[in-house]
C-alpha cells in the first residue's frame, strides 16, 4: 500500500512538472523533494518493521519497488530538461528526487 501511494505520489508530481517548470515555481519543486524524503522515511520504517519475511509477493513488490524508481528517474530528467544548465544546475542537484534504496532482501 505504502508503494501504491508513492506511484500515485510520483504520477501527480510528474503530469504537474511542466507546467511548474514553465512558471519557474521553485518553491514546489523543493516541497516535493520534502515530501519524497518524508516518504522515503516512511518506506524504511516500514521495511524495517516488517523485514523480507513480512512481504507477502516479494516479486509483486519488488516489481512495484522498480516502477517507483522508474518514475522518479523519468522526474529527475525532466527537472533537469526544464532547468538552465548553468544557473541552476547546483540548486537543482539539492532538489532531485533519490530513488529508493532496495532495503530488504
Amino acid at each position: 500500500m505504502l508503494l501504491d501511494l508513492g506511484q500515485l505520489l510520483l504520477l501527480t508530481w510528474e503530469a504537474e512538472l511542466p507546467q511548474r517548470a514553465e512558471q519557474n515555481d521553485d518553491e514546489w519543486l523543493a516541497n516535493i523533494g520534502t515530501m519524497w524524503r518524508a516518504f522515503g522515511l516512511a518506506n524504511y520504517g516500514v521495511l524495517a518493521e516488517l523485514g523480507a519475511e513480512g512481504i507477502r509477493d516479494k516479486k509483486a513488490w519488488l516489481a512495484k519497488y522498480m516502477d517507483v524508481n522508474a518514475a522518479i528517474h523519468r522526474i529527475n530528467a525532466a527537472i533537469q530538461e526544464h532547468s538552465d544548465a548553468d544557473a541552476e544546475s547546483q540548486a537543482m542537484s539539492q532538489v532531485m528526487l533519490q530513488p529508493l534504496p532496495l532495503a530488504v532482501a
